[in-house]
């Protein structure tokens, strides 16, 4: 058993809402660094059951509690550094959002824990489960409601953004990597509607954002949303938890719907293509034909082959992670075709397109149809 204090946290609850009683009722008791990290997943079946499978190699899983939608989890992991055998575990809750395909992971932890153990966990169970991106619009849509729904004025803290270069040729850099993007990391003391403004004015996209909530010149809490699925909050966990998976959820029961079954071979050959809609005709310039190529190959765990690039641009991709393989059109100034091939996970078609707003830029996923 870790040796952890908040056992408060983790055990005799039967729902989410068990947990944010007991962690609103506990503010009081928190020291100043005290944070609660929210993972939300998404999965085709039962995450439940990932558990319950033969751990990775590596890894030690034991359910210390389980309930009809709540699992309390002891996950641990040894690593070896510099010949050094180093363990490192801990706690978290694995709930089952409303009876839903979105899933919770909540854990009072550090993030080396969250990323060096809980991430590299979820991982080995790639075809099972997905985390649940959001985009840049999500975050915005997320803070109104934060502040639609509280007395505060939310002020930014820091906010990370990207944007697409100007369209004019790169200039090399030493390591002769393409620059495709630049980033813009900024610490404030302003209101969350100005940090979107001047990221809409920059034609940027908002990563991460950390935030407070304000009430008579007092924080009453503060929190962080991560454009891939992961929050944090201090307290008033009910209130955080609450706004953002009207939203989130919401969104990851759309994905599901619009990633599931695209693979051919659950098809009988049928062609189930996606599209990235963008609002501009940003393929009118076929420098941009480069610069989707150049994110392309930056897509971790695959390999890719360009078959043409100039006027149009038609790319293969292999995902190894699972296997999933697609096709890549440039066929119109305005969008991406993506043609998933014999196998395509949602999970994978989720990180691709993911990876294409952050790598190059942000467009909304919409149904092709049939071909």
């Amino acid at each position: 058993m870790v040796g952890h204090e908040k056992y408060w946290l983790y055990f005799h609850h039967d729902s989410l809402e068990d947990v944010c009683h007991i962690v609103d009722s506990a503010e009081k008791d928190f020291p100043g660094n005290f944070e609660i990290k929210v993972l939300v997943l998404m999965g085709e079946a039962n995450v439940f059951n990932i558990v319950d499978q033969k751990p990775p190699k590596g890894f030690n899983v034991e359910v210390k509690e389980r309930k009809e939608s709540i699992l309390t989890v002891e996950l641990s992991r040894e690593t070896c550094y510099k010949g050094e055998r180093i363990n490192t575990s801990g706690l978290f809750n694995l709930i089952r959002y409303r009876g839903s395909n979105i899933y919770l992971i909540i854990t009072h932890h550090p993030l080396e824990f969250v990323r060096k153990v809980l991430m590299k966990f979820l991982i080995y169970h790639y075809s099972s489960l997905s985390r649940v991106y959001i985009s840049s619009h999500d975050i915005h849509e997320i803070l109104k409601k934060v502040s639609d729904t509280t007395n505060g004025k939310i002020i930014v803290d820091r906010v990370v953004s990207y944007s697409r270069l100007d369209n004019k040729k790169f200039e090399e850099i030493k390591t002769k990597r393409t620059r495709t993007r630049e980033s813009d990391v900024r610490w404030t003391a302003e209101e969350f509607e100005k940090s979107f403004r001047r990221a809409s004015e920059n034609d940027q996209w908002i990563d991460k954002i950390t935030f407070s909530v304000i009430e008579d010149n007092e924080e009453t809490f503060f929190g962080y949303i991560s454009r891939e699925g992961l929050f944090k909050c201090n307290r008033n966990l009910r209130a955080f938890c609450n706004t953002i998976l009207n939203v989130v959820s919401n969104i990851g029961d759309s994905n599901i719907k619009l990633f599931k079954n695209r693979s051919r071979n659950v098809n009988e050959g049928k062609i189930r293509p996606l599209s990235i809609q963008y609002k501009s005709n940003i393929f009118s310039d076929v420098e941009q034909n480069t610069k989707l190529i150049k994110a392309i190959s930056e897509f971790p765990s695959s390999t890719y082959s360009v078959y043409h690039g100039n006027p149009y641009l038609h790319l293969s991709l292999v995902d190894y992670l699972d296997g999933s393989s697609y096709d890549l059109w440039v066929l119109s100034e305005d969008s991406i075709v993506i043609v998933p091939q014999l196998k395509s996970s949602f999970s994978s078609i989720a990180r691709l397109v993911e990876h294409i707003s952050k790598r190059f830029a942000e467009g909304v996923v919409k149904e092709v149809g049939g071909l």
